[in-house]
């Protein structure tokens, strides 16, 4: 079970990769934008739904 400051570390890990995501798809060309940009939706609803749990712990 994660603790409190092990979950918020892994939040801002995640915060940092979907940062990394979110400009990798402004530079890339249409078919990998889309992917990036599922990727990116996929992880920051990940850091949402940590973020609410870590509010209830």
């Amino acid at each position: 079970m994660l603790n409190k400051q092990q979950l918020q570390t892994c939040i801002q890990k995640c915060q940092s990769t979907a940062s990394e995501l979110r400009t990798m798809a402004a530079d890339a060309a249409a078919p990998a934008k889309h992917s990036l940009d599922q990727a990116y939706m996929s992880i920051d609803a990940c850091i949402k739904q940590c973020q609410d749990a870590l509010t209830k712990i």
